[in-house]
């Protein structure tokens, strides 16, 4: 049994959803892995349910402030992390056999997520499917819409989108979104045959909801607070006294998982269900959230909010057609603010019907077959998950910022109502002529397959252009160069030359000195496509010796006495080091990254980044980051490696083997030789590291 109330699918059902489900599948894991297919990559912003996890083990939820940064709220002078803490009780085992894999556990995290909402899906689809139609067989065609079903919702929505970048954020609306459609499809059996092991499985999934993302989560919340209120009203029609027990119970399971959010938000905050907004870190460092929280009374939260947000996630033109590969992405207007309202931040964006058409279609169909009181009398079940659903979605309407994954939020209701749509256009164009089903079915088929690519496409660009990653985005302008080239000829637009200053409009090439860097703008900031020695980026082969631990060796440094930047390895024992970003203002600051094993017995590739033109600071062993970047202020004077001055926090010099491998610049020159270049190559500007001191 699926549940209790519902048969069994027959295989041809079951066949054909694990087909879409599978390659919606794979096509997410290419994209969670940036198409390297590793699963244990370390990101920025990936180890806060770890350190979490970490605190849970001590029996306390505050967590080091140099983990959550901006993102922490300050109360008494402890750090509090205002996700919430499911994702992290399930890392709990892990953390506490091991500190090997902290903060490289989230691709997987969020894959088995995603695994667990398509599951959830399918129960959910045959459920709808069996109350439209019944025992009617599965045939060749409803198979392929099944598959087509699984596919869409996977791979063709903001499901895939997700999947752009493994941190923290996207992590808590996948596991909201999966654990919200669990809950409403146990809710669901529920309703059709109560049990009581039934419902203390809702309650369970309904609190883990919640307590992952209070948005999300909100919306089973009052699904079964709905149901609670429909059981009393039915019982006392019915004058049934036998019933009050249920209603009681189902009154109890909708309160635990307010306690239970309650509970950690006061343990937390000081406060049962709100955020103290002004307590957050970055209040203190950003005149910005300042400025907006003044502007708005105080709160990021408000109806004021709506009329953008909701014309922006609404609008069917929100997608622009580009030249460059993948050609299809986000709209280049930002959302345009209705009223007063002071927005934190306007992201790129695209809409639902714009970036999901198919998965639209079918909830479209979903929503009016639901609400009509004839056609959805089976379906009624389905009418309480779909409102709490909506109600989640519309809580996500009034926060002050404008994000595409934020379209995350009305993902439930949109699958509860596409799953319902899907077997009632089946069962219409079932009664209509063969050339209207064959008319029906290409129509849907275009919309499927135009959904996935364009969540592949700007999932992305979302990941390769647009998440400040710049060793993601050198490959993708380069690749996105080469196709236009040998497909359309190349093009000299959007390719210039000179010195960096201010970011020039989105998709901007600047090509610096005789080739010395080339580097690509979002609009926002420069990030590098190719640097060379000149432009601060070194490739070497070292071999790291055994040092005793708290010894600090430079790997390169940098500047004047008073203006100092140290790139340096901290020993911590044995084969363990974490690397490490110096900076001499007056005062010394470190910025040190996690503790990583080298092989102490061969040679690692380590690439060395201080590049003053992009303000940034990196160190990449292996291909891993083990420092990620830092914004810095670099000074002019040439970049000294494996030594350090005598008044420089760290040994003289490094005591392994230092050897500088050559940067090349093939793409620059490519743009040169197929005449893409504003002019030919000729002598180098002045260079900002105009040598390299042995």
């Amino acid at each position: 049994m699926v549940g209790p109330g519902t048969p069994r699918p027959p295989r041809a059902f079951t066949r054909a959803w694990l087909v879409g489900g599978g390659l919606a599948t794979l096509l997410f894991t290419w994209l969670l892995a940036a198409g390297k297919w590793s699963l244990m990559t370390a990101e920025t912003q990936a180890n806060f349910y770890d350190v979490q996890a970490r605190s849970l083990l001590h029996l306390h939820w505050d967590v080091p402030l140099e983990v959550l940064n901006i993102e922490a709220f300050v109360i008494h002078g402890k750090a509090f992390m205002y996700f919430g803490p499911f994702p992290a009780l399930l890392r709990l085992p892990i953390v506490a056999a091991t500190d090997r894999f902290d903060g490289r556990l989230t691709q997987l995290s969020m894959l088995i997520a995603f695994v667990v909402a398509l599951a959830a899906l399918r129960t959910l689809a045959w459920r709808a499917r069996w109350l439209t139609v019944g025992d009617r067989p599965v045939g060749r065609g409803e198979a392929w819409a099944t598959g087509a079903l699984a596919g869409v919702l996977g791979g063709g929505s903001v499901l895939l989108f997700l999947a752009n970048r493994p941190y923290v954020y996207d992590e808590a609306i996948m596991w909201g979104i999966a654990l919200a459609l669990a809950a409403y499809d146990q809710l669901i059996a529920y309703v059709l045959a109560p049990t009581r092991r039934r419902l203390v499985l809702v309650t369970l999934l309904v609190a883990g909801a919640f307590l992952t993302r209070g948005s999300i989560g909100l919306g089973p919340v009052v699904a079964l607070m709905l149901v609670a209120v429909m059981s009393a009203g039915g019982a006392l029609r019915a004058r049934d006294r036998a019933g009050l027990p249920g209603v009681a119970a189902l009154g109890a399971a909708a309160l635990v998982p307010i306690i239970l959010y309650s509970y950690v938000n006061y343990a937390k905050f000081g406060t049962l269900l709100s955020i103290p907004t002004d307590k957050q870190f970055q209040v203190t460092v950003d005149p910005h959230r300042r400025e907006v929280l003044r502007a708005n009374g105080g709160k990021l939260f408000r109806l004021a909010f709506v009329p953008t947000t909701l014309l922006q996630y609404a609008r069917p033109d929100a997608l622009d057609v580009h030249r460059l590969l993948p050609w299809i992405s986000f709209p280049s207007h930002r959302a345009r603010v209705i009223g007063d309202a002071r927005f934190d931040t306007l992201d790129r964006a695209s809409s639902v019907p714009a970036s999901m058409p198919a998965v639209a279609l079918l909830a479209a169909v979903g929503i009016v077959t639901v609400v009509r009181p004839r056609r959805g009398r089976r379906l009624a079940v389905f009418r309480g998950p779909m409102l709490g659903a909506a109600t989640g979605g519309f809580l996500m309407l009034t926060i002050a910022y404008v994000a595409h994954r934020y379209l995350g939020d009305v993902f439930p209701f949109l699958a509860l109502a596409a799953v319902v749509g899907l077997p009632v256009l089946v069962m219409w164009m079932g009664d209509r002529s063969r050339r209207t089903r064959q008319a029906g079915a290409a129509v849907l088929g275009a919309l499927v397959i135009a959904s996935v690519c364009i969540n592949v496409a700007l999932g992305v660009w979302a990941q390769r252009a647009f998440s400040g990653n710049d060793r993601l985005v050198g490959p993708f302008v380069r690749l996105q160069r080469e196709v236009d080239g040998r497909w359309f000829g190349g093009s000299t637009g959007g390719i210039t030359r000179g010195e960096l200053g201010s970011p020039a409009s989105e998709g901007t090439i600047r090509v610096v000195g005789n080739c010395d860097g080339t580097y690509w703008s979002d609009g926002a900031r420069w990030y590098a496509v190719e640097r060379t020695n000149r432009t601060g980026y070194y490739r070497l082969r070292v071999r790291f010796p055994k040092r005793r631990a708290g010894t600090v060796e430079p790997l390169a440094t940098s500047g004047p006495s008073n203006v100092r930047s140290i790139l340096a390895v901290e020993y911590r024992g044995g084969d363990r080091v974490r690397f490490a970003y110096g900076s001499v203002r007056a005062t010394l600051r470190w910025y040190r990254g996690p503790t990583v094993r080298v092989d102490l017995h061969r040679a690692h590739l380590v690439e060395l980044l201080l590049d003053p033109r992009a303000h940034q600071a990196r160190i990449v062993v292996d291909g891993h980051d083990v420092l990620e970047p830092f914004y810095v202020v670099a000074g002019d004077e040439p970049l000294t490696l494996g030594r350090a001055r005598p008044e420089d926090p760290v040994e003289a010099r490094f005591s392994g083997s230092l050897t500088n491998l050559p940067a090349g610049k093939p793409f620059c020159r490519g743009l040169a030789r197929r005449g893409q270049l504003p002019n030919a190559v000729g002598q180098a500007m002045p260079a900002v590291y105009p040598a390299v001191r042995p």
